[in-house]
């Protein structure tokens, strides 16, 4: 069984990008907000089942849960859900995100589907 195909990332208008895991509805309310030009004042509720990130720039990473922001700094990189500890690894070691993201597919059943990726505005 996959469980995996449900989009978990999206770029919105104002060029912020954001990913989330857990509840699908939980997702697909982040995304949504995402979508719409997201209000750093009406942060949407992701529950205790949901976890995300805020992306603003490069060096402006912020982790999303329960209606709040904190800032991070991880020279590694970021990863949220099931197999976000197979993607890490592989980030750690070197691996490109789209590697990140098959290693996470490959290893924890609860991940699959197309992979996307989306790049910050100027990043190449």
């Amino acid at each position: 069984m996959f469980c995996g195909f449900v989009t978990k990332i999206a770029k919105g208008p104002k060029g912020w990008m954001g990913g989330c895991a857990g509840k699908a509805t939980n997702v697909k309310k982040y995304l949504d907000w995402i979508n719409s030009g997201p209000d750093l004042n009406k942060l949407p509720d992701l529950g205790e089942e949901s976890e995300a990130y805020l992306i603003k720039d490069i060096d402006e990473v912020y982790y999303v849960e329960q209606g709040g922001l904190i800032q991070l700094d991880n020279p590694i990189g970021y990863v949220l859900g099931s197999g976000g500890v197979f993607a890490l690894g592989a980030l750690a070691i070197g691996g490109s995100v789209e590697l990140a993201t098959k290693a996470a597919i490959l290893c924890d059943t609860r991940c699959g589907g197309e992979i996307d990726i989306l790049k910050l505005d100027g990043v190449e």
